[in-house]
């Protein structure tokens, strides 16, 4: 819903999300034959939805920075 939510008012990715969701393909040529568009437009557009998806998802943050982070006693790796 969130994503849907960013990408409110730009058609062609909620056209893309739409699609995913109604065939369950997330790559570019199964996508581009069911919107009758070329893969290069789609690939395009994954890119785009993937920007989208970062402004909403939470930060993630490397292994090795998280264990950085922690006191001694508290890290997973030696």
């Amino acid at each position: 819903t969130a994503l849907f939510e960013e990408v409110d008012g730009d058609d062609s990715l909620t056209e893309l999300l739409d699609a995913v969701m109604q065939t369950g393909e997330t790559t570019g040529n199964p996508l581009a034959k069911h919107l009758g568009t070329t893969p290069a437009d789609i690939n395009n557009r994954l890119k785009k939805l993937r920007r989208a998806a970062a402004k909403i998802a939470p930060t993630t943050v490397s292994r090795k920075d998280r264990d950085v982070a922690k006191e001694p006693s508290e890290r997973t790796t030696p």
